[in-house]
């Protein structure tokens, strides 16, 4: 059990080993278990500074990268690409039917889902940062497409907040795959890069399904340089 909520790494063990308790409870039951809410904002509360934008070159205090380099060796990487995926597939399948979610669900998965998501997305960029061209895990896309895909259409007034900060810390995360460095073979690091198979895999989605083409569009637009291609005269 977590007995305190400071910046150390028995806290972290804590907090990861009670996250999974969750998550395995949330499999048993069939529900995302509204604990999450408040075991990933307290996540969020220790190790991202409180105006949650990691910026290039701001100092950061010590406290926040200790703590999240302890999440992360105890495997809160996994674990957060799992919820993102739970949070997707339960968005998805009311949302593919046409049945509005029950009101309850949908404030539960999108408490869950904004401090998931900004933990997440500090973290991609780290990683990028850090491990520049060796980093090319692109397993979260599509859990990121499918809730960018949800997130698109129409919401209550009352959930537009929400929904806004869901979908900015969304674009962050596929963004955050940009943040490597080249590497002196330009040619091959255009071909094998993270970004550029974050890239075929947003195109791959977009032509899976039917409902995927207007959002994989959209993505796009919002991901790529605009105008895209760019018409010049010689």
């Amino acid at each position: 059990k977590i007995k305190s909520f400071d910046h150390t790494q028995e806290t972290a063990i804590n907090l990861i080993n009670e996250v999974k308790t969750q998550l395995n409870e949330s499999n048993t039951s069939g529900e995302l278990s509204p604990n999450l809410i408040t075991l990933l904002r307290i996540i969020q509360y220790l190790s991202i500074p409180p105006d949650n934008q990691f910026i290039l070159g701001a100092k950061i205090e010590l406290k926040y990268d200790y703590m999240l380099l302890k999440l992360y060796s105890n495997g809160i990487y996994s674990l957060l690409i799992t919820i993102l995926e739970k949070c997707a597939d339960a968005l998805l399948r009311t949302w593919q039917i046409g049945i509005p979610m029950v009101v309850h669900d949908r404030i539960v998965i999108y408490g869950i889902l904004i401090p998931a998501l900004i933990v997440f997305k500090t973290l991609l960029q780290k990683l990028t940062l850090d491990r520049k061209t060796k980093f090319v895990d692109i397993t979260p896309i599509h859990a990121l497409f499918s809730i960018y895909t949800v997130t698109l259409c129409a919401s209550p007034s009352t959930e537009l907040a929400d929904v806004d900060i869901i979908r900015t810390n969304l674009i962050d995360s596929f963004l955050a795959y940009t943040w490597s460095n080249q590497s002196n073979n330009e040619q091959i690091n255009v071909q094998n890069c993270a970004w550029t198979s974050v890239l075929r895999e947003i195109l791959r989605l977009t032509t899976l399904f039917p409902y995927s083409i207007t959002s994989g569009l959209c993505l796009l637009t919002e991901l790529l340089p605009i105008p895209l291609p760019l018409t010049v005269r010689q």
